[in-house]
């Protein structure tokens, strides 16, 4: 009987972590990121200098890597990522494989200089990784995308923006550094009672950001800030 309970605590256990991670990079997965991240908002207290800090890092052309040197170099490549963002990472915080090839990042409270720093700390990191153990020598390099939230602190809670605001910005962030040239990262800081509206900010940040209310942090200059492709269902 003992042994029995032991093997069902066993199986339990490991059916518990394929339930949240991601079977091939080890990392949380969406569902569960999800659920950690709701914990971290709801553990560690932001202000104005502050805040929780999500970041969106998506690989690039990694289509073209799986296509000319295979998927099972394409997963190599994403297995390694997944170590390098581990490494980066405070114990605390919440690494996720998003999707494909993108991975989450949710972090607790930390100032704008902080994360650009953080988010310079994972562009450098994966620029590191050579692709040498596949038929092409190819340098991986990635896009990273960074936001905060609350993202407009000082307005009213219910329209400040929570962590889902805060990955949409995120998402918008990232494709801009796509558009800047790839292998770089670009940040937007909402400033304290700021007056544009936290709709305003997701639809078009470039006008929060020539009317002072919003700071963008970025390594290349932004060449443009169009939304993100639509994304498959």
């Amino acid at each position: 009987g003992l042994g029995i309970a032991v093997y069902q605590r066993v199986l339990n256990q490991r059916l518990q972590r394929l339930s949240t991670t991601d079977a091939l990079t080890g990392l949380l997965n969406r569902r569960a990121a999800a659920a950690r991240i709701q914990q971290l908002s709801a553990d560690q207290q932001a202000n104005a200098d502050r805040r929780h800090v999500m970041l969106l890092i998506d690989i690039d052309h990694f289509k073209q890597l799986n296509d000319r040197a295979g998927h099972a170099a394409g997963d190599r490549v994403l297995v390694e990522v997944a170590r390098r963002l581990r490494a980066c990472c405070r114990p605390d915080d919440v690494v996720a494989r998003w999707g494909g090839e993108e991975f989450l990042i949710a972090c607790a409270p930390m100032s704008l200089t902080q994360a650009s720093a953080f988010a310079e700390r994972i562009r450098a990191g994966i620029a590191s990784l050579d692709a040498q153990d596949t038929p092409l020598k190819i340098t991986m390099t990635a896009s990273v995308g960074f936001s905060c939230w609350p993202f407009l602190p000082g307005a009213d809670p219910t329209r400040s923006g929570d962590w889902q605001d805060a990955l949409s910005l995120a998402d918008r962030a990232m494709y801009a550094a796509k558009h800047a040239g790839r292998n770089a990262w670009v940040g937007l800081w909402g400033k304290a009672n700021a007056r544009c509206s936290l709709q305003e900010a997701l639809d078009v940040p470039q006008h929060g950001v020539a009317a002072g209310d919003i700071e963008v942090a970025a390594s290349l200059r932004i060449a443009a800030w169009q939304p993100a492709p639509a994304r498959a269902a």
